[in-house]
């Protein structure tokens, strides 16, 4: 949320808030029962009370941005809620959600449907990160696919200011051979106006983390953004074999932007 508040002041754009409480969804017949039913009830009560509670912190916290938040508060089951940010989406340029901790954060659920289904770029945003106002300093993972390429398009589409790119390539994460170098990309970005540095990092396939390695070079570099496409494989793989994106997307202290 600061950090969604802080972009907003320092790009001057418009920003809409989804204050979100899954609640249980709907039970069938089968399971049916007065008992059941109580406690559903119950939940859905306490579901709507922790929007609310959310609701009124993002009120409070935008006032102090001098920023009059427009809010939409939910409290339905967690697939509504994901349906309603996916659709949302679609008419805005970017969706920031905060870092799920887990695979099995609802925050997850919500960030993977709204990557995969709504065309849009998917900014996560880390907690554990200071906000800033405008990004100066980006790492782009880049290994010639084309979600790494919408992913490159996006960055200069929505921060054109950006005073660095490091066109990162990680060397034996995968087969690279008929990809176009990073210098090539390079070259093109800098007729931009923008300084550009080529690198690689070398990430043993036994025993290397390739995920780990690009959040280390981006600190190293005080890069403030990572820009990377998003599941370049699919999900279920990513999940099981620990990919690049399956890692950062749960561990990144730095802001990631994810294009599919």
């Amino acid at each position: 949320m600061l950090q969604a508040l802080a972009l907003s002041q320092g790009y001057g754009v418009t920003i809409q808030f989804v204050a979100a409480a899954p609640a249980p969804p709907p039970v069938t017949n089968f399971f049916g029962s007065d008992l059941v039913a109580s406690l559903i009830k119950s939940a859905k009560i306490e579901a709507a009370d922790t929007a609310q509670k959310v609701r009124d912190r993002i009120v409070e916290c935008a006032s102090r941005y001098g920023i009059n938040a427009d809010v939409t508060q939910e409290s339905r089951s967690l697939a509504e809620i994901a349906v309603h940010v996916r659709e949302a989406a679609k008419t805005y340029d970017l969706t920031l959600i905060e870092r799920p901790d887990s695979f099995l954060d609802s925050s997850a659920a919500i960030f993977e449907t709204v990557l995969f289904e709504s065309g849009r770029p998917v900014l996560l945003a880390s907690p554990a990160t200071k906000s800033v106002e405008r990004f100066k300093r980006a790492v782009l993972g880049w290994d010639g696919s084309v979600p790494a390429t919408r992913a490159t398009a996006s960055m200069l589409s929505l921060f054109p200011d950006l005073e660095e790119i490091f066109v990162l390539t990680v060397v034996n994460e995968k087969e690279l051979s008929g990809t176009v170098p990073g210098a090539d990309l390079a070259a093109h970005i800098r007729r931009l106006g923008v300084q550009v540095t080529v690198a690689s990092i070398d990430v043993e396939p036994a025993d290397g983390n390739p995920g780990q390695a690009i959040m280390d070079f981006a600190t190293n570099q005080r890069a403030d953004l990572i820009v990377m496409g998003g599941y370049g494989k699919s999900r279920f793989r990513e999940f099981v074999l620990g990919g690049v994106t399956e890692y950062l997307s749960n561990a990144t202290r730095v802001p990631l932007l994810l294009v599919h």
